[in-house]
């Protein structure tokens, strides 16, 4: 968690009332952090004979202190939580931007018996495929979509196979590959 803060006098009372720490160990702290040379920029929290809970319950404290302090925002905790398996498994990256909702689909039950080989292929020696819904895009162009295409190779994806779906008609050129039942 990175903080940017002008005045540390507020951060040290938010410190002490969410974090549970005593006066003594943030005057220490503070004056250990006016010894570096170097703006401050995270918070360490030094906890004994904890479990993850209660690391996850402090530091959602001071989340949610920061942001009514500083934005007037009260924040409903706990927050969201989810596994790094959940996380890349959803979304396949384990900080995952949730706003717009692009969560990967795995699909390889419904491809590893269809026609389109490259996709049952990829089943049967173990891989997976998935699928983003991706809303309001059924008017990318050509080049939007190869486009795409170069940017998911990054991601260590093989390529990307493309479906627009208009009122119940698919249009791709991997269409014919898929029976009726399939889609």
């Amino acid at each position: 968690m990175s903080l940017f803060l002008d005045k540390k006098d507020k951060l040290g009372k938010m410190l002490v009332t969410y974090g549970k720490i005593s006066n003594e160990q943030l005057d220490r702290a503070l004056a250990h952090l006016d010894s570096v040379p170097q703006p401050l920029g995270e918070i360490l929290i030094s906890l004994g004979f904890v479990g993850e809970e209660d690391v996850m319950a402090v530091a959602e404290g001071m989340v949610g202190a920061v942001f009514k302090e500083i934005l007037d925002i009260d924040l409903t905790l706990p927050l969201k939580r989810m596994t790094y398996k959940e996380a890349v498994d959803r979304f396949g990256i384990d900080r995952p931007d949730m706003r717009f909702g692009l969560e990967l689909k795995d699909i390889s039950d419904i491809v590893e018996t269809s026609g389109f080989q490259v996709f049952a292929n990829a089943v049967k020696k173990g891989g997976l495929v998935k699928a983003i819904n991706a809303k309001g895009c059924e008017n990318f162009s050509r080049k939007e979509i190869d486009d795409l295409t170069k940017f998911v190779n990054v991601y260590r994806a093989k390529g990307l196979a493309w479906i627009k779906i208009r009122e119940n008609e698919w249009q791709s050129p991997i269409t014919k590959f898929f029976t009726e039942d399939e889609k």
